[in-house]
């Protein structure tokens, strides 16, 4: 269902000229491994996207560039660890041996 919602925002934002992608999918990878199930989490996150955008000052301005470096890394390494090493037992050789 989230890569659908993904692909018709994609679709939606092109006719306007917006940026595309799946931005929030990484909230979504983080949720899963904590066995997050509620609905609830979603809303924080919206409210919370919502109160960024209103506010006058830009978040990335205020915050220290090794933080937001720090967060993207956190990000590429779970996800590497996720295709590299932890999926090994859900491929065939062959295929394992593709993503590597």
């Amino acid at each position: 269902k989230e890569l659908t919602a993904i692909g018709w925002g994609n679709l939606c934002s092109s006719f306007v000229c917006g940026a595309t992608g799946s931005y929030i999918f990484s909230q979504t990878i983080f949720s899963a491994k904590r066995s997050v199930k509620s609905r609830f989490n979603g809303f924080v996150v919206a409210i919370g996207e919502f109160l960024l955008f209103g506010l006058p000052v830009d978040i990335l301005k205020v915050l220290p560039n090794a933080y937001v470096g720090g967060i993207m890394c956190l990000f590429g390494v779970d996800i590497m660890n996720d295709w590299l090493f932890q999926s090994r037992h859900l491929m065939s050789r062959s295929e394992y041996t593709l993503v590597w």
